[in-house]
């Protein structure tokens, strides 16, 4: 497998995640490699900060102050989905919206949470009050996380 193939399948993983700002740039990387630009794609230290996943963490990573992934993985919601992994683009907007991960925990586990069918059929929405965390069941992902105030 060439490596414009490997990245076709790198795009649809992202895709398939929502991490659309990752496929956004995979895509772009494509791009120069197939007009052999590839002198233009920029080198990185393996020293930089990496988050648990492996992931190149932001500044602070996925741990900083109140939006940290692992105060959410292995919750169970209403609907007996185990959270397995909360998306980057999840934590992004957790962090932009300032949702902490308390805060998502209990939209997932507490009572007074409604529970909704998502946008396609593998999605629930759990909302209590104005927040609402979309979860991918099949995966126990969190998609993305929604202040309606904000």
């Amino acid at each position: 497998m060439g490596m414009t193939e490997g990245l076709d399948a790198q795009i649809k993983k992202a895709t398939d995640n929502h991490d659309d700002e990752i496929a956004e740039v995979m895509k772009k990387v494509k791009g120069l490699l197939k007009s052999g630009a590839s002198d233009a794609i920029v080198k990185y230290s393996p020293d930089q900060p990496r988050d648990e996943r492996g992931r190149f963490a932001e500044s602070g990573g996925a741990k900083s102050n109140n939006y940290d992934a692992s105060k959410i993985i292995g919750k169970t919601t209403l609907t007996g989905t185990k959270i397995n992994d909360v998306s980057n683009h999840a934590l992004q907007r957790m962090k932009l919206r300032e949702i902490s991960a308390d805060t998502v925990v209990k939209t997932l586990t507490d009572a007074k949470s409604k529970v909704i069918d998502g946008r396609t059929y593998d999605t629930k929405v759990c909302a209590n009050r104005n927040i609402r965390v979309v979860v991918n069941e099949i995966k126990g992902n969190i998609v993305t996380c929604i202040d309606k105030e904000k």
